[in-house]
């Protein structure tokens, strides 16, 4: 059996109840104030204007309950009802931002990967299409860069799918770092991301990868990059795609050979 104490507790966290008692509140607290001031306002014009003998406020006091009852009770009920009209229309506005603010999160949420916050490979279908789009509306070019961490397989039987995670994460953030403002991350699937480089030519996509193929990553990370330009490599999504995933998988075979070399040299 419920305590009293807790039924009323309950019934003052419902928000009508609660609403009802702000409003009365303020209908006392106020509203009863403010009616005090406008009659003893309204009985000193009276005494200006020789409508009564002599304003007295202790007079005006004393007879305003008496002789104002329904006057009171109407400002009373006006305040009441602005009071708790105005609490639920912001409670309502409240709740309305709140929804607005939750689907803006879970638009987010649907088009972010979730292991290494950029883009997930929805989203990046998505902005690859509109930026093509644009590109060729204004006919600029359009860069893509199709990215493979190395021994990303070897890693996770080595270390583990933490330290894996972690390899992505760090990838992530340092291609986030790396891009121009006006570029995109995203990742394709597994190991491999993809950035989006609106605008980039030929000779900059160029730069631009040697500049990666030249960086230090974090946890010793290397990157097998192969990047395709609009329109100088292909017209449509699907030609430019097949060539930087191919150009990709060529470096990243050159790199495998390599270590491969590396380790019967030792």
């Amino acid at each position: 059996m419920k305590s009293p104490l807790n039924l009323l507790t309950r019934i003052l966290k419902n928000e009508t109840v609660s609403d009802f008692l702000i409003a009365l509140a303020w209908a006392i607290f106020v509203g009863l104030p403010l009616f005090t001031l406008h009659m003893l306002v309204l009985d000193y014009e009276h005494s200006l204007h020789g409508m009564s003998i002599q304003f007295s406020f202790q007079m005006s006091l004393k007879n305003m309950f008496p002789y104002h009852p329904m006057s009171i009770g109407l400002w009373l009920v006006a305040v009441f009802i602005t009071a708790f009209s105005l609490r639920r229309a912001f409670r309502k506005q409240r709740e309305i931002l709140a929804m607005k603010g939750q689907v803006k999160r879970s638009q987010i949420e649907s088009y972010t990967d979730e292991l290494t916050g950029v883009l997930n490979r929805r989203a990046f279908d998505r902005q690859f299409k509109s930026s093509l789009e644009y590109a060729k509306l204004e006919n600029q070019p359009l860069t893509i860069a199709m990215i493979d961490v190395d021994e990303f397989k070897f890693l996770n039987d080595q270390y583990g799918h933490t330290a894996g995670d972690e390899a992505l994460r760090s990838v992530a953030n340092y291609l986030t770092r790396f891009i121009r403002t006006q570029d995109m991350v995203a990742r394709y699937g597994g190991d491999e991301f993809v950035i989006i480089c609106p605008g980039l030519c030929k000779e900059g996509a160029i730069s631009m990868v040697n500049r990666l193929r030249t960086s230090v990553l974090p946890m010793g990370i290397e990157l097998s990059i192969g990047a395709a330009t609009y329109p100088s490599d292909g017209k449509n999504m699907v030609e430019i795609m097949e060539l930087a995933d191919k150009l990709m998988y060529q470096e990243k075979e050159e790199h495998h050979t390599r270590h491969i070399i590396t380790k019967i040299g030792r």
